[in-house]
């Protein structure tokens, strides 16, 4: 049966040739297991152990054989998912880099807009959809005499004069 395990096909049937011839010519010539009162009885029951030991050596073979399939079929699925792993890593990587570019332009920008709008002349009010004010500039200060912290977060009718506070709202 070790053969079973080990061996391809051929090494399998050439170790049950040479098993079978050996218990055959043992038998014939009275010596071994199989030896009974005939030598039609020692080879009926030779020929039984032999049909036994080629069958579990085939089934075992054929379990051996599936198993290696498998290993293989998984293997193989192995390698493709390490494969795809490494070409979204490629990807995420590229998508990254383009994100951080974007993020790296997006602050500049920023950057250019805030110091636009420092240097305007004016006064300058930035509110939110909601009418609160999100940023103002220095000249915004200097006009109304609230500091940024004082102005950031509270309705932009705080800057409107009292005249024109109920226009405005509307």
């Amino acid at each position: 049966l070790c053969p079973a395990f080990r061996f391809g096909s051929r090494e399998r049937g050439t170790a049950t040739l040479v098993l079978s011839v050996l218990a055959v010519w043992g038998a014939l010539h009275g010596s071994g297991p199989f030896v009974e009162d005939s030598a039609n009885e020692s080879l009926l029951v030779l020929q039984s152990f032999m049909a036994v030991c080629a069958v579990t050596a085939m089934v075992i073979a054929a379990l051996v054989s599936e198993r290696k399939r498998a290993a293989d079929a998984l293997r193989d699925a192995r390698d493709h998912l390490e494969r795809r792993v490494v070409q979204r890593t490629k990807a995420i990587t590229r998508v990254n880099e383009a994100l951080r570019s974007e993020i790296g332009e997006r602050v500049k920008a920023e950057d250019r807009f805030r110091k636009l709008l420092e240097s305007a002349p004016d006064a300058m009010v930035i509110v939110n959809h909601a009418g609160e004010i999100t940023l103002v500039n220095s000249q915004t200060e200097r006009m109304f005499g609230y500091s940024r912290d004082e102005l950031m977060g509270r309705p932009v009718e705080l800057l409107v004069p009292i005249a024109q506070k109920g226009v405005h709202a509307a």
